[in-house]
């Protein structure tokens, strides 16, 4: 990176149909894969730029001068007129190195969808940075909208002397001022009016049922449960709330809870003005609780005019259970599991399991069942057996009860990925969720960490820039887009997006793990070192704090420092479980290959949940050229990384 500027230019280039070429036979599209880089990479470098990576026919570059990366991509594209075979589509973009994620890459990608086979497109911000009268000739084609940028993004395309291709026509699909956006809406967290002020439990539930309801109207956006339930925190006003998180409107209200009687209160308030668009009060008893759900539900659907399917209104009105008391142990389960710690985990399955209790037809007390064996298997709390078999067991008795059960499949899908490791299944079932609850903002999080372990970094960012749009301020969801950049070795934005999380939220431990794997492939070893340290520290010396502080001390020399740590792990052993994974990255830092790789063949054997990521992670790159790390891939199912880096 050079030193001396704060702008960088990405040069994005896709050869055109690559992934229909890829699906008739991946040796032709290795092929392609190869000849494009012959072509490309020796231009790259003699106009100054940076190859970056390489992934799926797509190929990222950093240019510090915008001049030299549009005369780069120009000579390129005049190269490619002798290739009959292929054709390559090219974006560029400059922007601030410092202003964040969605400035570069993925914006340069936007960019070239509009470029016609054989040519190249530029934003307004690439021709403005011209300080001669050298630059080619551009026309405006279209304007852009990204998420992650605040202003539109002007589009020009760029003559090439001696093409012939055809010229460029705007996108009207891409166009802002034709597309008609969603209604959207965040349910906030009812106030808890009764006299004891202990019924946060219950209001949140409310608030969380209505949001679910809402969820399975295609034509609303809806902000998931946790973002609101940071905005709770927060004590912003409604304007503020609005611009937070780009909703038209807010649903706030309050619950008084005495004996058996409710008093339930509700209104939606249109963001642009804060004027009243609906408002309510209801006295029931507290048996009504369903049908007072169910009538907020629809007078918001009323009240913002959405059109809805039969299929819709009948999942806005689905009642899971009439049990009133099955149905508060659940919400109290989701209370705990929200908590997202082990004591708050177990104390969530023992609610889940009385809600069962008193209603063993009740379907989504098995699915929090699931949910929880999963991320305790997932934090290295209990045994992948454990997590596995128990996980299993309830999913399979809440897609008995409901087959069409959103929340069942993506959890499913997760189990697959985790244990299970039928890779074409696992995709099955988070697609399927998502086409019965396109606003399940955890299936499109799962979804993209499935993906991280196919390579398939490009739709691993996209699916996890999707949740993270339905949940704004989830703190696990932000990590999954932190990784997922991480992972395309798009390292920049990584950092920016891990810094970000830790301003919502300094002391959220896995956004040190992965800050930290940032620090360790930049070699930067005391700042990997401090957020190794930092993550063990908040997450009490768990075994894989433990197993990623030694591999980063052995790995910045710090021998003695390791073997401590070694032991410390060892240690921990005749507590608890401990995965051989966690004895591998020590072993692997401090050079004992083999000692590594007997430790990972025991993790496959044992089903270990985080070798499904020993394909995607940095820190395993210097065993790739061990033959013994390719039949580990073989093992799990997982595809080469061949043609990506």
């Amino acid at each position: 990176m050079n030193p001396q500027t704060k702008f960088v230019t990405k040069l994005f280039a896709a050869i055109d149909g690559y992934a229909e070429i890829k699906a008739r036979g991946k040796e032709d599209a290795l092929k392609l894969s190869r000849a494009a880089r012959e072509i490309i990479k020796p231009v790259i470098e003699q106009y100054n730029g940076e190859w970056i990576y390489e992934n799926n026919g797509k190929i990222y570059t950093n240019f510090y001068d915008p001049e030299d990366a549009v005369h780069c991509a120009v000579k390129i594209q005049q190269l490619m007129q002798n290739e009959e075979s292929m054709n390559l589509r090219i974006g560029l973009h400059t922007g601030d190195i410092s202003s964040g994620i969605g400035s570069g890459d993925i914006v340069a990608a936007g960019i070239a969808e509009l470029a016609p086979p054989g040519s190249l497109c530029v934003s307004e911000k690439v021709l403005k940075s011209f300080r001669s009268s050298t630059a080619p000739g551009a026309v405006y084609i279209d304007t852009m909208k990204f998420d992650s940028i605040d202003r539109p993004v002007k589009v020009y395309v760029v003559r090439i002397e001696g093409s012939s291709g055809p010229a460029a026509k705007p996108n009207k699909k891409k166009r802002g001022k034709k597309h008609q956006p969603k209604p959207s809406i965040v349910v906030l967290p009812f106030n808890d009016m009764s006299s004891g002020k202990d019924q946060e439990w219950f209001c949140d539930g409310v608030a969380e049922e209505i949001t679910y309801a809402l969820s399975h109207v295609d034509g609303l956006r809806v902000i998931a449960r946790t973002t609101a339930s940071v905005l709770k925190r927060q004590h912003l006003d409604i304007k503020e709330i609005g611009s937070k998180l780009d909703v038209d409107t807010v649903l706030e209200g309050s619950v008084r809870k005495a004996d058996h009687r409710l008093r339930i209160t509700a209104q939606l308030i249109k963001v642009a003005d804060e004027s009243h668009l609906w408002s309510e009060r209801y006295d029931r008893d507290m048996e009504d609780v369903f049908s007072v759900q169910d009538e907020i539900s629809m007078a918001i659907v009323e009240a913002l005019k959405v059109t809805l399917l039969e299929t819709e209104k009948t999942e806005v009105v689905k009642h899971y259970t009439n049990d009133i008391e099955a149905y508060e142990l659940y919400l109290k389960g989701i209370y705990f599991w929200n908590m997202r710690k082990e004591d708050g985990m177990r104390k969530a399955l023992e609610y889940f399991q009385l809600a069962i209790d008193k209603d063993a037809s009740y379907s989504l007390p098995y699915v929090g069942i699931a949910d929880s064996f999963n991320l305790m298997g997932f934090y290295g709390w209990i045994s992948p057996e454990e997590s596995h078999k128990n996980a299993q067991a309830a999913l399979e008795k809440a897609l008995a009860i409901d087959s069409t059960l959103s929340e069942a499949h993506a959890s499913l899908g997760w189990m697959i990925t985790l244990h299970v490791r039928d890779w074409p299944q696992a995709e099955k079932e988070f697609k399927l969720s998502l086409e019965l609850q396109s606003n399940y903002a955890t299936a499109h999080e799962w979804y993209a960490m499935y993906l991280l372990a196919m390579n398939r970094f490009d739709e691993a960012i996209k699916e996890a820039r999707l949740a993270r749009q339905l949940d704004p301020l989830s703190l696990i969801i932000n990590v999954v887009v932190g990784f997922s950049y991480y992972c395309a070795r798009l390292y920049d934005e990584a950092l920016h997006q891990f810094e970000a999380i830790l301003e919502m939220d300094p002391d959220f431990p896995v956004t040190y793990l992965f800050k930290g794997h940032y620090y360790t492939s930049m070699g930067m070893w005391d700042k990997a070192i401090e957020d190794r340290e930092k993550y063990a520290d908040l997450t009490n010396g768990s075994q894989y704090s433990l197993g990623h502080l030694g591999n980063t001390y052995a790995r910045a020399g710090l021998i003695g420092e390791a073997q401590k740590t070694l032991e410390q792990l060892h240690f921990l052993s005749k507590e608890k479980y401990v995965s051989p994974y966690s004895f591998a990255l020590i072993h692997m830092g401090l050079g004992e290959t083999d000692r590594a790789f007997h430790y990972f063949e025991k993790a496959v054997e044992e089903r270990c949940i985080h070798m499904a990521y020993i394909n995607c992670i940095e820190l395993f790159d210097s065993l790739r050229s061990d033959s013994r790390f390719s039949l580990l891939l073989q093992e799990i199912g997982l595809p080469e990384l061949t043609d990506t880096f």
